[in-house]
Formats: structure tokens, C-alpha cells, sequence
């Protein structure tokens, strides 16, 4: 019988495949699983070149981020100023409930522009589209005023 032991086979690049402590194992990489299945090679993310319109979207970013600090001041600014005075009736009660469910929307804005990884901002299909999320911040815009 024929009990040459086969040599290993080396891949063109180190990056590609990477070997168990005890080197018998050879683990394959996303690379090596997308050639195999027949696919395009899965692209890592990476930081995107710097340009004026990156520049652009990052100030917008920061401009958004700004803005929901700035109007969630104004949101807690009365509870804290005046709590008693605003229970007194119905429609400062209306009111009351209004002012926490705007600051609710601008924590919201906040974890999802500042990119928290929570579930509910990285799922909600809303909340990633720049289209979708244009009319929350247009819609919040007019209950707040």
C-alpha cells in the first residue's frame, strides 16, 4: 500500500488561511468559503476615502446630532424648571405626554446617528434609509413646535 504522507498544500497568500495551534487543522477564511461556493469574494468593510462629499454627509451627521441634543434640552428643560405646574389640567397633561414622547424620539435619533449597536436602530428598515428617516426628523419637527 502507499503510505506517503501528502505535503500540505500552501495557499498564494498568508492572509487566506490560517492554521490551529497544533498546525493539523487548516481553518478556511470568508475568501476561501466564497470561492467555493462560486461567488464573488466577500468584501471586508473599510473607512471610505476622504472627499467633499463624505465631508458633507459628516456634517449633516453632526448637525443631526446637534439638533436632537438641542431640542431634548428643550424637552427636559420643563420638567425640571416646573413639574407641578404642568399636571394641572388636561391639555397640560396632553402636553406633558407630548413633550415625553418627543424626547423618546430624540434618544432614538441620537443612538441611531451616532451609530449605537442596538438592535431596534440596526434592524428597523426606517431608521436606514436616509429617505425614511427625513420624514421621522420632518414629522418631529412639527410636533415639536
Amino acid at each position: 500500500p502507499n503510505t506517503k504522507k501528502k505535503a500540505p498544500v500552501k495557499s498564494k497568500s498568508k492572509r487566506n488561511t490560517q492554521t490551529s495551534p497544533d498546525k493539523s487543522i487548516e481553518v478556511k477564511t470568508d475568501d476561501d468559503i466564497s470561492a467555493l461556493s462560486g461567488g464573488p469574494p466577500m468584501l471586508k468593510p473599510h473607512m471610505p476615502t476622504q472627499n467633499p462629499v463624505l465631508w458633507m454627509f459628516h456634517f449633516i451627521n453632526g448637525s443631526a446630532v446637534i439638533a436632537s441634543l438641542c431640542l431634548l434640552m428643550t424637552q427636559i428643560i420643563p420638567f425640571v424648571l416646573s413639574p407641578s405646574k404642568q399636571v394641572a389640567s388636561f391639555f397640560a397633561m396632553l402636553n406633558l405626554f407630548l413633550k415625553f414622547y418627543i424626547t423618546l424620539f430624540c434618544i432614538l435619533f441620537l443612538l441611531v446617528e451616532t451609530d449605537v449597536p442596538i438592535p431596534i436602530t440596526r434592524n428597523s428598515i426606517m431608521l436606514q434609509s436616509f429617505a425614511s428617516r427625513g420624514f421621522l426628523y420632518s414629522f418631529l419637527g412639527l410636533i415639536s413646535t
